[in-house]
């Protein structure tokens, strides 16, 4: 209960009032053990999965048989961010650590006459808060894309894991060759690329463990 009272999904909630919720919309807790398929979007159940613990990706693995990441999930995501009939072919929800998720009935969560309005109302606007947040985080994601050099887009993608942890020494749920997809980038490239960085002092890591230096300002600037 303390972990979902800190998820935006449920701010304004006590404690009794999502339990009657999660009574209400037949909640239940699923565990997805790392490396496993959460779902493909092709199949994916009228349910709304709430990530309470772990990270994840929703990614597509090509003709070419190279993968394809779209987004990452983070603890208090939800995992819907493609709406089912726009969402690319034979995408799918990955597990980069084990998952801890929590899937219930939004359908019946607004529109059953056993909740409370003022409770739908809510529920209806922290929903908008949080869709908004991910959506925001879709947008650091083409920035990264956009971005004109490798060291950019990985500069990007590491200013925003600090900006979100609010650290400056921070670990991301990416391996190499995860990140590699999700900046669209050779392998090869990124490491070749990140040794480079690390040796002029812009950053330094041990596997997925980073932290930014002073002068990584300057260097995005520049």
């Amino acid at each position: 209960m303390p972990i979902l009272e800190n998820q935006t999904l449920f701010t304004g909630f006590d404690s009794q009032t999502i339990s009657r919720l999660l009574e209400q919309t037949d909640a239940r807790l699923v565990t997805v053990p790392r490396g496993q398929t959460a779902f493909h979007f092709e199949s994916r159940p009228a349910s709304l999965c709430l990530l309470l613990q772990g990270y994840a990706v929703a990614t597509q693995t090509t003709e070419t048989h190279r993968d394809r990441i779209y987004a990452q999930f983070s603890p208090g995501d939800l995992l819907s961010v493609f709406p089912q009939q726009s969402a690319p072919p034979q995408m799918q929800i990955l597990a980069c650590t084990e998952l801890t998720l929590l899937v219930f009935s939004a359908d019946t969560l607004l529109h059953t006459q056993a909740i409370p309005l003022e409770t739908r109302l809510l529920f209806s606007q922290n929903f908008a808060s949080l869709t908004a947040r991910q959506y925001a985080a879709l947008f650091d994601r083409i920035r990264c894309l956009t971005a004109q050099t490798l060291r950019e887009k990985i500069l990007q993608y590491l200013h925003a894991e600090a900006e979100r942890q609010h650290s400056l020494t921070f670990s991301i749920p990416l391996d190499r060759a995860s990140l590699a997809a999700y900046l669209n980038a050779d392998r090869s490239a990124l490491s070749r690329e990140l040794s480079q960085m690390k040796q002029e002092g812009l950053v330094d890591f041990y596997k997925n463990s980073f932290k930014l230096t002073s002068s990584h300002d300057s260097e995005r600037k520049s």
